[in-house]
């Protein structure tokens, strides 16, 4: 016997983490929202402070930039467990046929 063959994967649980994944990715977006909401000055509302108007800018640039890679990431991710997931359940089904082929026909 292998040093692996006790290994059990729930193709279900697998997929629930996918699913899961996916949703961060709303997540992701509803922070970027959220950012570019409460980040924005325009210059007529900062003209005293036109530097901290730039710098919010450029945080607001740079949070929504990060939160949408993020969510390339975990859409990537989550497509990829996904895969897992339909890969496990074939090969489940896969083998529970070569398991049932191999029992005798009693008639």
């Amino acid at each position: 016997m292998g040093k692996f063959m006790n290994f059990r994967v729930n193709p279900e649980s697998v997929q629930g983490f996918s699913e899961r994944l996916n949703s961060l990715v709303d997540d992701s977006r509803i922070a970027q929202s959220y950012c570019e909401e409460w980040l924005s000055f325009g210059y007529s509302e900062g003209r005293m402070f036109i530097a901290a108007v730039e710098a919010a800018e450029d945080a607001k640039r740079s949070l929504v930039s990060n939160y949408q890679r993020l969510a390339e990431v975990q859409r990537s991710a989550a497509a990829q467990v996904e895969k897992a997931a339909n890969l496990y359940e074939q090969t489940d089904r896969g083998e529970a046929a070569r398991l049932d082929s191999s029992y005798r026909k009693t008639d």
